[in-house]
């Protein structure tokens, strides 16, 4: 076995000798891959700060929440840079290559979860406190009218499911069958699907979250469902305007996005009301112009030497009439400004005129200096990656990727089986370009045709 494996790993470095390279960076960014042995084709190392996982040489897998040692061959000299050391286990990194971030056993089952007591090795053996073990492996009662009727068949699956019977609520997974406390024939409400129930009559959510949020219902006590949404894909989407621009266009912020003069907003009201509070003209007073001496505090301020004397252009392009001419320019503080002369300023510096026909546009700006239109929005991504990979819990970032690309970049761990016989699971990502909504890149475990399902 150990020898056929070898083999497989022979012919996929022959393949990949004589796939052609691109233009290959000096490093390569978190969740990239890099070879010290194809240099042609993958950076030689990881940028500074991220840890090199030598990805294609492990093969280790990882049971009921523990790293163990397969003893499995491998020889594909291709890595993986990890955020390792953070403290934060997410995106690619487990117990196995990362246990500083992902040391975390977990000994019992939270609500919704499995447990099992004879596979211990793959679930929790008992359920966490406060929770009821329900014995769903072996439970074949069906819910029929809301009634629990019992159907006569045998199972002999030993997986139960937690549940959380007796708040007086009847809740996920709960039935007139495992809860009949909670959950009493034709009475209290349900949860199915997103809606509320009671008995046959369902009250469906009103009200959607953004599509960068993903969404979770709940009912209240008069069994209405209630929807709470929460941004996952670790950017901002925000109006925002600086020095430069005052569009109010809409664009994704990720990571540490602050620089001088930049100014975001959740709405785009709220952006234009920041735009007429810039635009509010100050007209120098004499005793301003007559200052000697300012300070050297850069506080860029636009002013003009004279008045334009076209009001209603400059209301349309909304400018005030103080800087439409000529002569106007940048000071760095207003003191300087009114020193120099000018009649009136506004803060900030001389930008373009405002183009009402802009059409508004969501802008991810990368490091070469493109700005790149953002036309999928994270929803769209979200169905593109179930169609490859199957409806996971996936975890999405908005980033740049390979040659000054933009896409969104889904990661989840999918569970599947080693060799058909020993449960395992693996993280898998997607990425997916954002401007064209096409499927860039997928990322399986190198043992992954190995394992079915994954």
């Amino acid at each position: 076995m150990r020898f056929g494996i070898a083999y497989v790993f022979l012919f996929l470095f022959l393949v990949g000798s004589f796939v052609s390279a691109g233009n290959i960076s000096s490093c390569a960014n978190l969740g990239e891959q890099y070879s010290t042995v194809f240099v042609d084709q993958y950076p030689p190392a990881c940028c500074v700060g991220l840890k090199a996982w030598e990805e294609g040489m492990d093969t280790r897998i990882i049971v009921n929440g523990a790293c163990v040692s397969t003893g499995a061959l491998s020889g594909w000299p291709v890595g993986r840079c990890l955020a390792c050391g953070d403290q934060v286990c997410n995106g690619l990194e487990n117990v196995c290559n990362c246990p500083e971030d992902c040391n975390k056993t977990v000994t019992c089952a939270s609500e919704g979860n499995l447990f099992s007591k004879v596979f211990v090795y793959d679930y929790p053996s008992s359920c966490c406190s406060g929770l009821t073990e329900w014995q769903s492996g072996m439970d074949t009662r069906e819910v029929v009218d809301g009634k629990c009727v019992d159907t006569g068949r045998e199972s002999g699956n030993p997986v139960g499911t937690c549940i959380k019977c007796g708040d007086n609520f009847c809740g996920l997974n709960e039935n007139v069958c495992n809860c009949p406390e909670d959950c009493p024939e034709n009475g209290k409400c349900e949860q199915r699907e997103g809606k509320c129930c009671i008995g046959d009559v369902c009250e469906s959510i009103s009200g959607e979250c953004n599509p960068w949020e993903s969404a979770v219902v709940t009912c209240n006590a008069d069994c209405l469902p209630v929807i709470s949404c929460t941004n996952t894909s670790r950017c901002h989407f925000l109006y925002w305007i600086d020095n430069e621009n005052k569009l109010c266009d809409q664009q994704a912020f990720c990571g540490f996005y602050m620089y001088y003069g930049l100014q975001t907003f959740e709405t785009k009201e709220e952006c234009e009301n920041g735009i007429a509070s810039l635009n509010v003209e100050h007209i120098c007073t004499a005793e301003e112009k007559l200052a000697e001496i300012c300070t050297m505090e850069y506080v860029p301020v636009c002013g003009a030497k004279y008045n334009c004397g076209n009001e209603t252009f400059c209301k349309e392009n909304n400018i005030p009439c103080g800087v439409c001419s000529d002569e106007s320019q940048t000071y760095g503080n207003s003191c300087a400004a009114c020193a120099d002369g000018v009649e009136s300023w506004i803060q900030g510096e001389c930008g373009k005129k405002i183009n009402k026909n802009e059409t508004e546009k969501q802008i991810f700006t990368l490091s070469n200096g493109r700005r790149a239109e953002i036309k999928i929005m994270p929803e769209t991504a979200s169905e593109k990656a179930i169609e490859v990979l199957g409806n996971l819990n996936f975890t999405i970032e908005l980033k740049e990727v390979g040659n000054n690309q933009t896409a969104y970049e889904l990661t989840s761990v999918k569970e599947g089986k080693m060799f058909g016989l020993f449960n395992v699971k693996g993280n898998v990502s997607i990425q997916i370009d954002a401007e064209t909504g096409k499927v860039l890149k997928t990322i399986k475990p190198w043992w992954a045709f190995l394992a079915s399902g994954i």
